[in-house]
C-alpha cells in the first residue's frame, strides 16, 4: 500500500502533468482556482484507481473529496480503510 505521503506526492504528479508550473499547497483549493476543471476530476478519477488500486464510486464524486490534495489524500485512505 502507498503511505499517505506518496498519495499526495502521486497527486501532485498528477497535477503538474495537467497544470505544468503550478504547484500547490495540500489546502490549494484546486477547482475553485481552476487549476482542474470538471474533464480533469474524470482523469485523476481514473488515475487515482489505477495507480492507487482503488475505486471511486459515483456518489463519492462531490468537492468535500476532490477540492484539495489533503482532501484526496483522506478520501483514498478511507477507501483503503474500507476494504
Amino acid at each position: 500500500m502507498i503511505p499517505a505521503t506518496d498519495v499526495a506526492t502521486t497527486v501532485d504528479a498528477f497535477v503538474a502533468r495537467r497544470a505544468p508550473g503550478v504547484v500547490i499547497a495540500g489546502d490549494t483549493p484546486m477547482f475553485a482556482l481552476g487549476i482542474l476543471d470538471s474533464v480533469a476530476l474524470v482523469d485523476l478519477v481514473t488515475f487515482l484507481e489505477d495507480d492507487l488500486g482503488i475505486l471511486v464510486l459515483d456518489h463519492e464524486l462531490v468537492p468535500e473529496n476532490f477540492a484539495t490534495r489533503d482532501r484526496i489524500v483522506e478520501f483514498v485512505e478511507r477507501k483503503r480503510d474500507a476494504r
